[in-house]
C-alpha cells in the first residue's frame, strides 16, 4: 500500500488553529485546560483564598475524587461508574493506583499542578478509552509493568491536553481501529519502546506535544495508521523521530525532529512522496 506523506517544515508564526469538531463532539475550548473556576470553583477558593469570578458557562454536574476521603469517591473507577454522560470528574492531588476504563462521554481533570494527580497502573492500561467522545487534562499517567499501553485509545475522539504520559509497554500512547483523538500540549516520554503508536487505521491530530526519550521511535505508524503531526518537538528518541512501515501514512507539518538517531525510519517497501520546504533552524 503506497503511503503519501506531506512533509512541510516551513516555519509557522501564526497561532495554532483549532480542528473543526465532529457533529457529535463536545464544544470544549481545545486551546488550554479550562480554568478551575469553571470546573470546581469552591476547590480553587479553598486552596488559594481568592474568590473566582462566576463563569457565564453552565457548569456540568461534577464529581470529586479525593484519595483522602474528602470528596465523593476515593478512586476514579467508582466516579466513572457513577457519572452520567456529559458529567465532569475533578481529581484532587494524590496517587491513584488503578487502571481506568472510560466508556462514556465524561471529562476528567486534575486539580492542582501537573504532577499532583498521578494515575499509575501495573499489569493493565492506565487509561483505556472506548467511548465516542471525552476529554482528559492535567493528569500524570504512568504504566509501570506488563505488555500494556499507558493510554490506549480504541475508538472515538478523545481530547488529551496538558498531560504527562510514560509507559513500560509497547508504547506510551496507542491509537487504533479508526480512533481519531486530539493530543495537544502533552509530554510523552521515556517509553520502553515507542512514544506514540498509530496502527490499524488509527488517525488523530497530534499538535504541540513534546515526544522525547523513548527507546525506539517517537512516533511509529503502520497498518493504515494516518495521523496528522503538526508543530511537535520529537527529540532524543533512540532509533528515530518518526518510523513508518507496513502501509503507514500521514501528514507532517513543521515538526522539530532534531537530536534523534534518525529523523525518519521508513521501511523500503513503502513508496514515499516528500514535499520538502526549508527545515526549522
Amino acid at each position: 500500500m503506497a503511503a503519501q506523506i506531506v512533509l512541510a517544515l516551513k516555519r509557522v508564526n501564526s497561532p495554532l488553529s483549532s480542528p473543526i469538531p465532529t457533529k457529535d463532539a463536545p464544544q470544549w475550548n481545545l486551546q488550554t485546560v479550562p480554568p478551575l473556576n469553571e470546573v470546581h470553583q469552591t476547590s480553587v477558593e479553598l486552596a488559594s483564598g481568592i474568590a473566582c469570578p462566576p463563569s457565564d458557562k453552565p457548569t456540568p454536574p461534577t464529581w470529586v475524587v479525593d484519595a483522602y476521603h474528602h470528596g465523593d469517591y476515593t478512586n476514579l473507577t467508582d466516579a466513572i461508574n457513577a457519572a452520567k454522560p456529559g458529567d465532569r470528574i475533578l481529581v484532587r492531588p494524590g496517587m491513584y493506583q488503578e487502571g481506568i476504563v472510560i466508556d462514556k462521554f465524561v471529562e476528567i481533570i486534575g486539580d492542582g499542578k501537573l504532577g499532583d494527580v498521578i494515575i499509575q497502573a501495573d499489569g493493565k492500561n492506565a487509561v483505556l478509552f472506548q467511548a465516542n467522545n471525552g476529554r482528559i487534562a492535567n493528569l500524570t499517567l504512568r504504566q509501570v509493568g506488563g505488555e500494556f499501553f499507558c493510554l490506549k485509545i480504541a475508538r472515538g475522539q478523545l481530547v488529551v491536553e496538558e498531560c504527562d504520559i510514560t509507559g513500560q509497554g509497547p508504547a506510551c500512547v496507542a491509537i487504533h481501529d479508526g480512533a481519531d483523538p486530539i493530543l495537544r500540549g502533552n509530554s510523552i516520554h521515556d517509553g520502553n519502546k515507542s512514544g506514540i503508536y498509530v496502527y490499524n487505521n488509527g488517525q488523530g491530530m497530534l499538535e504541540d506535544n513534546d515526544i522525547f526519550g523513548n527507546a525506539l521511535a517517537g512516533v511509529r505508524i503502520d497498518t493504515g495508521g494516518n495521523p496528522t503531526l503538526r508543530q511537535n518537538r520529537i527529540t532524543k528518541n533512540t532509533k528515530a523521530a518518526i518510523w513508518i512501515c507496513d502501509g503507514g501514512q500521514g501528514v507532517f507539518e513543521n515538526n522539530d525532529l532534531r537530536g534523534n538517531a534518525d529523523a525518519w525510519k521508513i521501511s523500503p517497501d513503502i513508496m514515499i512522496t516528500l514535499t520538502l520546504t526549508p527545515s526549522r533552524k
